[in-house]
């Protein structure tokens, strides 16, 4: 004999008066609402690089390392360039332009700023 979980215990009454897509709409706006919380979390103690265009980056190259070539990838150098930035976008990237006047676009992940080398002033003395 099957004993129904309902004669056992009293839910309260359940009724479909709200519409599936407003449903959706509650738990899309609760969802997003969390992302943010967590994103805002996550990003409390971080700094965030400053790009403007006309500054240099050194650009992450992503080589592999080669068997038939004889090649070590932890041998490579990790960064090239200093290229210069052409446009800051809105997205985390910025576009650079290459000496051979080709431009490409790279995430904020990818690259960082490149800083002259400041030569002592008894050095530029010797030169001139």
């Amino acid at each position: 004999m099957a004993l129904s979980i309902t004669k056992l215990i009293t839910f309260p009454p359940y009724n479909d008066d709200k519409p599936i897509q407003d449903v959706v709409q509650i738990v899309m706006k609760k969802t997003k609402k969390q992302a943010q919380l967590r994103n805002r979390r996550k990003d409390k103690d971080k700094i965030f690089p400053k790009y403007e265009i006309g500054m240099k980056v050194l650009v992450k190259e992503h080589r592999l390392s080669s068997a038939e070539d004889h090649e070590i990838h932890k041998l490579f150098l990790l960064y090239h360039g200093p290229y210069q930035i052409q446009e800051v976008h809105q997205n985390n990237t910025v576009t650079v332009c290459t000496p051979n006047g080709t431009k490409h676009t790279y995430n904020f992940k990818n690259i960082k700023q490149y800083h002259e080398a400041e030569l002592p002033a008894e050095v530029l003395v010797e030169r001139h």
